[in-house]
């Protein structure tokens, strides 16, 4: 397969021949091969600290990473290795609120990967960026946008939900209810690819930060109201039963 040529990254506090090893690696035939050379990176630069925060030399990082992914679509290793390291970068405060539509952009786009690790590294990518979200009391430019695009995010998964099940009706579900108590998340049904985006939806919808994002642009109500509008009809066709 043909391999990316390497863009030059200027590095300040990066050490180019740390992250070259990464890069030359991706290709490795076993995800422990790999391992053998992310983990000694991954202790020195997010371990003992988060990675540099003023070293824009991380964007450069993930641009040539990004493009390794495109040049190695296909093979399911060497996918996985590389969604590992990304979510090594997405941790970085420069990367997150620079990159972070690059970021969800690669998630989405292993929501429906027929390989279960290609998904869950998707997923955890996700997860670590999740970490960047701060109180909508930070008025700062960019953490607001931050914030907006996981709002945007957040509908958007929905709507590949509701897509979803109009298409595969006869899928739907191992139980969407669980007794007289009203249950719609991942747990409750055996799809994988609905799993998955709702495994997405949860994480982004839990914790308090969420509700105050929601609140920051006026949807609060929008979305906890439809919430109880569908519990209160999924009550209504379980006491029809």
């Amino acid at each position: 397969m043909k391999k990316s040529k390497q863009k030059t990254i200027h590095f300040r506090k990066i050490k180019e021949k740390e992250v070259k090893s990464i890069l030359n690696s991706f290709h490795l035939e076993s995800a422990k091969e790999f391992s053998g050379v992310l983990i000694p990176f991954k202790k020195k630069y997010t371990d003992y600290g988060p990675l540099n925060d003023k070293d824009k030399g991380w964007i450069e990082v993930l641009a040539v990473t990004m493009k390794f992914f495109v040049d190695y679509h296909g093979n399911k290793v060497a996918e996985y290795n590389i969604l590992r390291f990304v979510r090594l970068l997405s941790v970085n405060t420069i990367v997150l609120q620079t990159c972070y539509m690059e970021l969800f952009n690669l998630y989405l786009s292993t929501l429906f990967d027929p390989n279960g690790n290609i998904r869950n590294g998707g997923y955890r990518i996700l997860e670590n960026m999740k970490m960047g979200l701060l109180p909508s009391s930070n008025k700062d430019t960019k953490t607001q946008k931050l914030r907006k695009a996981w709002m945007e995010l957040f509908f958007e998964l929905l709507r590949i939900e509701e897509d979803y099940t109009k298409l595969n009706k006869n899928l739907l579900l191992k139980a969407e209810m669980h007794g007289r108590k009203y249950r719609k998340d991942s747990v409750e049904t055996n799809d994988k690819f609905l799993k998955n985006i709702r495994r997405g939806i949860e994480m982004i919808d839990r914790g308090f930060y969420f509700d105050k994002i929601l609140e920051e642009f006026g949807l609060i109500e929008q979305v906890r109201v439809k919430e109880q509008l569908e519990k209160y009809y999924a009550f209504k066709r379980e006491f029809k039963k």
